[in-house]
């Protein structure tokens, strides 16, 4: 890559972070307008959860489509993505969606972007079961093998 394109790209990062800021601010802002009133943590902890835990329908439905829709864009960080399928999974779980630990480790292999196709297949060949840990520290331990090869042939 150039550096005018590596350039651009850290300015498009650091503009993006800066909004994404800006936009947790403004939540930030609106929780504190609902809980201005209540004394006590209890009650406002009970309060946000009620705005913002909502175990409602329309939330679980919401939740599972980010849970079964959620792909990897191709060349995107491989970490990043394990973290944000770790937050949906989180998000269900408080609202008392329970994930199979087998369809877990299933779905997240059916996330990842074609290039982990030739991964997927020699994490799942002659398997029985899977297990969400065991291919999530599969897929990490692969790409940090990767960049290490990446790295010494640059050199």
């Amino acid at each position: 890559m150039s550096s005018k394109g590596s350039s651009s790209t850290i300015r498009f990062s650091l503009w993006q972070t800066r909004v994404e800021d800006f936009f947790a601010g403004q939540y930030i802002l609106v929780a504190l307008d609902h809980v201005s009133g209540l004394k006590t943590t209890s009650e406002i902890w009970k309060k946000l959860e009620s705005l913002y835990m909502s175990k409602s329908m329309t939330n679980i439905l919401f939740l599972n489509e980010q849970f079964y829709g959620l792909r990897m864009e191709e060349g995107a960080n491989l970490l990043d993505h394990i973290n944000e399928f770790n937050q949906i999974i989180s998000q269900l779980l408080r609202v008392e969606v329970k994930v199979d630990d087998t369809d877990k480790a299933i779905i997240l292999l059916a996330s990842l972007s074609e290039s982990y196709d030739n991964v997927v297949t020699t994490l799942v060949y002659g398997k029985d079961k899977l297990k969400y840990d065991e291919i999530t520290v599969a897929l990490l331990e692969n790409e940090l093998r990767k960049k290490h090869t990446e790295d010494s042939h640059g050199e």
